[in-house]
């Protein structure tokens, strides 16, 4: 069984938890539609995947899901950090992490508040503090004239590193 977590994360971050064993319904009714909903609202997702305690595996089925939805929405991904002590699944993660255009970063179970900040954390160089809360800023040459565009340089948004 895959639930959706709400509590704790940001808007563009898809948090799921799965119990027992995975299945093709998980992905057909919880998953799939996750992540279709959340691909309206932003153009880029970030992942918080938990396995728990209680998570025994996943059907066929669900694997053939997993690997489908990763590839329809290859470049959909901003970050995903997942979050288990089972050691099979992060070893088998593991060897399609270079196949995937976004980090991924594992944590274990009694890492969950770690792995929360960093799902939701927001590059230092990427984000201005405005009176409702963060945003996330595509760099814009001054010269660019777009329309509405944020123009970084008078915004006084200096160059640094991460840009």
């Amino acid at each position: 069984m895959i639930e959706v977590i709400t509590e704790g994360m940001m808007a563009n971050v898809l948090a799921l938890a799965a119990h027992g064993k995975v299945s093709h319904q998980d992905y057909a009714q919880v998953v799939i539609p996750s992540v279709e909903e959340k691909l309206k609202m932003h153009p880029k997702v970030r992942v918080f995947f938990h396995l728990g305690e209680d998570f025994t595996g996943y059907t066929a089925e669900a694997l053939w899901d997993d690997a489908k939805v990763g590839i329809q929405h290859y470049n959909a991904f901003e970050k995903i950090a997942v979050i288990t002590n089972v050691e099979w699944v992060i070893q088998a993660m593991r060897l399609f992490v270079v196949f995937v255009p976004c980090p991924i970063r594992f944590f274990s179970n009694e890492d969950i508040l770690a792995a929360t900040t960093w799902v939701n954390e927001c590059p230092p160089s990427t984000m201005i503090e405005v009176s409702c809360g963060l945003r996330n800023l595509e760099r814009i040459p001054a010269d660019h004239g777009v329309k509405g565009a944020i123009n970084v340089e008078a915004a006084g948004i200096h160059e640094t590193a991460g840009w």
